[in-house]
Parts: C-alpha cells; structure tokens; sequence
C-alpha cells in the first residue's frame, strides 16, 4: 500500500539526515569549520570576477532607467495628466522599435 507516492512504512527523511540524528544520539561530535581569516575575505572581495562586474553595470543601468522614467513620468503627469503619461511611454517604445530595425541593417 502507498500513501501520498510513499510505501508502507517508508520514512520521508533522506540516508544522509538519518546519519546526523544517529550521531548525535550516540555523541559523536563532528568539527566545527572554522571561519574563513578576515584577510582572506577581503582578498576575495577585491578580486571581483567578471560576472559580478557586469551583474553590477546591469543593476546600475536597470536603476538609473528607473529613476529617468520615474522623473519622465512625474513631469508629463504635471504637464498633461494620463494623457502625457501615455505619450511619453509610447514615445519610449517608438525610440526603442526605430533602435531595433535600424540594428537589424
């Protein structure tokens, strides 16, 4: 008989977690690691992959275009409401569809 994919009597905890519970039932003390040296951390910090480099220039760039589009929409909502709100956004899409076919030739 099986519930819920189970088999009768089987346990949902995996080998590896039974292993730890017996251990320390039976006191067996395993070392704790000991922290990394804080020279070594800053070692690594300073010595940026190229992939963190560039995650960094996406998140800047993805901040600043929401702050321009933020003032943008905050200006045209003081000039003309909805309606200049709208028309900058479409403005928006028309720069970036003229950006991608001009790319494409």
């Amino acid at each position: 008989m099986t519930t819920f994919g189970l088999k009768s009597g089987a346990s949902m905890t995996s080998t590896a977690s039974r292993q730890r519970l017996s251990d320390s039932a039976a006191g067996v003390r395993k070392p704790i690691p000991r922290p990394r040296d804080t020279s070594d951390m800053c070692k690594s910090a300073l010595m940026a992959s190229p992939a963190r480099r560039i995650n960094g220039l996406f998140v800047g760039i993805f901040f600043l275009g929401g702050a321009l589009g933020l003032a943008l929409a905050g200006t045209a909502w003081d000039f003309g409401g909805w309606v200049a709100v709208c028309a900058a956004a479409a403005g928006f899409g028309a720069v970036a569809l003229i950006t991608g076919l001009a790319e494409r030739r």
